[in-house]
């Protein structure tokens, strides 16, 4: 039996390419994502944004965090919710659906933005704030 610490990079990529739709690579505190498989307008081999653990970006739907983009703390992208451009999202902050954060914004504290929410501009949506 080959105990996984023992399969090389290559097979640990080609392994999770079916179950997963991106991979981490670290850079620095935080991780770069990096897609595996097309889906929606990412295509594969797509480099993105910063996240700073695998909780930041679910492996579900077609969410995603752009090149330029961050996503750290407690906060989660899930469904089909995007994080563009340059826009932070963190803290204990949700962003799902089919949300979109982008420009320079910036969603924290403790921020829930679903549905259809578009969030541009240099906004800031911050504590305790619901936007659907």
């Amino acid at each position: 039996m080959v105990k996984s610490s023992a399969l090389t990079h290559t097979q640990r990529t080609v392994g999770s390419m079916y179950g997963k739709k991106y991979k981490i690579i670290r850079e620095g505190r935080y991780f770069r994502v990096r897609s595996l498989r097309q889906f929606n307008n990412v295509c594969a081999g797509t480099i993105g944004g910063l996240i700073e653990s695998p909780f930041n970006l679910s492996q579900e739907g077609n969410c995603w965090v752009a090149a330029g983009a961050i996503v750290f703390g407690n906060a989660r992208v899930l469904g089909n919710a995007r994080v563009l451009d340059d826009a932070q999202v963190f803290d204990d902050s949700i962003i799902c659906e089919n949300a979109v954060a982008s420009g320079t914004s910036q969603v924290f504290g403790i921020s829930y933005i679903d549905n259809e929410m578009v969030i541009t501009g240099d906004t800031k949506i911050f504590n305790n704030c619901i936007i659907q």
